[in-house]
């Protein structure tokens, strides 16, 4: 770990650099305080990582789209897939009036759900062939059980 002690200017003589040594080592200079750079940075990457695992969390657990996603996966919700895949048309035309409304003068923080609109949409999309190909493995492991 990188560790630096820093001293003021004023509590050093006018030759004296103004890192001391660690603790432990010969030193003259008064101790003001110890900068820990690293830990910090190792605080805040775990703060940042714990608040993206419970957004996903909450995400997973109460978004309605990411419900019927997870439900989609499963072998009994295989099967729904393709009209699963056919949800994405709303939310491409829910998209689509948005940026109309938008264009027409409308709050700029419409764009907002125009982004989330089209992510939903890309979400319905995707499962459908996704849903396929994983109907069609678990039919291959079925037949060589």
């Amino acid at each position: 770990m990188l560790r630096r002690i820093l001293v003021r200017e004023a509590d050093t003589p006018s030759n004296a650099p103004l890192v001391a040594d660690l603790p432990g080592h010969s030193s003259t200079h008064r101790l003001v305080g110890v900068v820990c750079a690293m830990e910090r940075n190792e605080i805040v990457i775990r703060l940042l990582w714990t608040g993206s695992v419970l957004t996903r969390n909450f995400l997973r657990r109460y978004m309605p789209t990411n419900i019927l996603l997870d439900a989609t996966r499963t072998p009994r919700g295989l099967k729904w897939g393709v009209p699963v895949m056919l949800l994405a048309i709303p939310y491409f035309l829910i998209a689509a009036v948005l940026v109309q409304v938008i264009n027409d003068g409308g709050p700029a923080w419409l764009n907002v759900l125009v982004l989330l609109s089209i992510w939903n949409g890309l979400k319905m999309l995707w499962i459908g062939p996704l849903s396929l190909m994983l109907l069609a493995r678990l039919h291959a492991n079925r037949l060589k059980a």
